[in-house]
This record gives C-alpha cells, sequence and structure tokens, in this order.
C-alpha cells in the first residue's frame, strides 16, 4: 500500500513539474497562422515559443483566410535563447496568399521588435518574388509606429512589405528606432524592398526615426535601402523621410526613391528627404538615392511643395570625426 502511494505521489509530483513547465516547445519547422491552422494567430505562435530555446528554423505562414482581429496589439516579439541565423524565425503570407493585413489602432504600436533577434518579416507569398503580399498598419493619430526596434532588437529583416502609418508625432514614425535599455543598441538590421507610405487615417510627419541611446547602446550598421519612402508631411511639424535624430553610427541608407503623390503646403516647417540632427550621429553612407517627383525614382510629375518654410531635402548634422559619403543621389 505505502509503495502504491509512494508512485501516486510521484506521478502527482511530476504532473505538477509537466504543468508548471507548460507545453513541450514546438520544434522547429513550418506553421500555419490563422482559422484551421495550426496557430489562430500570431500573438498565439509566438506566445508557444516563449521561454523556449530555437533549436532551428520557425516559418509562421499567415494563411489566405488570416484576420489580425485574433492578435493581442502590438504584437510582441521578444529575444529567445538560442536564437542565430540558422536558429530563426520569418513571418510570411502563405504561397497564394495575398492582399493580407495585420492593422491595429494602437499607440505602442502594430509590431514591437522588443529585443528580437534573426527575425524576417518578408512580405512575399511563400517567401519568393517580388509581390508585397502583406501590409501592417497602425491607424492610430500620434507617436504611434507600424514597426518599432526597441531593447536590443538585433540582425533582423523587414522586407517587401507595405508599411503604414498616420503616425503624426513630431518624436516618431511609421518605421521606430528606439532606445535599448541594456547591451549594444538596435544594430544590423534590414529595411529593404518596402513600400512605407501613409494610412487612409494621415500623412506621417516622419516615415523612419531613430532616436537611440548613446554610445556604446547607440543604433548602429543598420541598413535601409531599395524602398519607395513616400507620403509623409506635417504641415505644421519638421517631417522627413529618414530622420535621424541622435546616437546612430555606420547607417547605409542606399537607393531609396522618396516622394509625394500629391501637392503639399507648408506652414513655417521644414521638409526633407533624409535628415540628421545630431553631432552623435556618425559614419553614415547616403548614396544612389532618388528625391522628387510622384512615382519612385523621380518618375511622376514634379515634386510640388509650396506655403512658408524651408526644403532642405539633405538636412545633415554629423560628429566631427564622422566618416560619412554622401554622392550619386
Amino acid at each position: 500500500m505505502k509503495k502504491a502511494l509512494r508512485h501516486i505521489n510521484l506521478f502527482i509530483f511530476l504532473l505538477l513539474c509537466t504543468m508548471a513547465k507548460g507545453v513541450a516547445c514546438p520544434n522547429p519547422g513550418t506553421y500555419t497562422i490563422g482559422p484551421g491552422g495550426n496557430y489562430v494567430s500570431l500573438t498565439q505562435a509566438l506566445t508557444d515559443l516563449n521561454g523556449c530555446s530555437l533549436t532551428g528554423a520557425y516559418i509562421f505562414e499567415l494563411q489566405g483566410n488570416y484576420s489580425a482581429t485574433a492578435e493581442i496589439f502590438p504584437i510582441n516579439v521578444p529575444s529567445f535563447s538560442g536564437s542565430s541565423s540558422i536558429n530563426n524565425i520569418t513571418i510570411r503570407p502563405q504561397s497564394g496568399a495575398n492582399n493580407l493585413l495585420i492593422t491595429s489602432n494602437n499607440p505602442a504600436g502594430t509590431i514591437l521588435l522588443n529585443g528580437a533577434t534573426f527575425l524576417t518579416i518578408d512580405g512575399r507569398p511563400g517567401g519568393i518574388g517580388s509581390t508585397k503580399g502583406l501590409t501592417i498598419t497602425n491607424t492610430f493619430i500620434g507617436n504611434s509606429p507600424a514597426i518599432s526596434f526597441i531593447n536590443d532588437a538585433s540582425s533582423n529583416n523587414i522586407r517587401y512589405c507595405n508599411i503604414r502609418s498616420a503616425n503624426n508625432g513630431a518624436t516618431s514614425g511609421t518605421v521606430l528606432f528606439g532606445l535599448a535599455a541594456s547591451g549594444n543598441g538596435n544594430d544590423n538590421n534590414t529595411i529593404e524592398f518596402n513600400e512605407i507610405w501613409d494610412a487612409i487615417e494621415g500623412t506621417p510627419t516622419n516615415a523612419i526615426y531613430q532616436s537611440g541611446s548613446a554610445f556604446p547602446k547607440d543604433n548602429s550598421n543598420n541598413n535601409i535601402s531599395n524602398n519607395n519612402i513616400y507620403n509623409y508631411f506635417n504641415a505644421s511639424l519638421n517631417s522627413a523621410g529618414i530622420l535621424l535624430q541622435n546616437n546612430a553610427s555606420n547607417w547605409t541608407i542606399n537607393n531609396n526613391s522618396f516622394y509625394q503623390t500629391a501637392s503639399r503646403t507648408m506652414n513655417g516647417n521644414t521638409f526633407a528627404a533624409i535628415q540628421s540632427k545630431d553631432a552623435s550621429v556618425n559614419s553614415i553612407s547616403i548614396k544612389n538615392n532618388f528625391i522628387g517627383g510622384t512615382q519612385s525614382q523621380c518618375g511622376g510629375t514634379a515634386l510640388t511643395i509650396t506655403g512658408k518654410g524651408n526644403m532642405n531635402l539633405l538636412n545633415l548634422i554629423f560628429g566631427a570625426t564622422s566618416s560619412t559619403s554622401i554622392e550619386g543621389n
């Protein structure tokens, strides 16, 4: 009898340990997201991985019937133990799934890369071709990004997406690079081949905004290339396609198009394509960008801005020891 009780007690102990630990971590592989899929939402999939150590590549594919109404915003992507160039996470539409929307009306943002590393958000269905099948939007009016990089978010890639916001605040952007509480900053991230533009609710003040922590936690070695950046404008505040406010180094800003699809009227403010505002910004490469027109690569009709103010399309302040390169624009 005592032996039987010992076995029962051991069983209960093991059961409680299992319950405390939670369900076993999912194996690397491809998981579908949406009604009837492996997970109903990205929030659920990322929660299932929470506390796990990545042991391979995880692909979360949004099905054609995916709906963002099942998400909890902002969608928080934390730092996962074991993440690397091999042990990584990719979020993308499933092959054949187009016009997918991740839309929030949230002051904190739509997707928050909160210490995330080696995450790729690829808007191409199945991860091939060049079709932008995923739109990430924040409709909240204020300092409200669509995508944020904070707390050492590093080695991430956002590519082939439509990224939109109505962010009309002076200290944020449709894409935000923010502070790092510890570590080395939000480094080695790539924003490439995206459409970064306004939401129906209004034009953002800044398309990409960067304000980092002081060295050595500054935001460094980030790459903004081959994007169409347009319809950023605020009639009363200074606005920019890319604003490096402070504490940034060794950025690459290459082959982007900056333009407006409508005429704008200024009211005593400054309008810029690329702006840096502090001597803590150093060693930036600004090459082969197109500024003007109503379409990419200065296409369409002329960029038209009227009213009073300053049009400083490249409005740049750098540190005294900066090895900044500006050419071919």
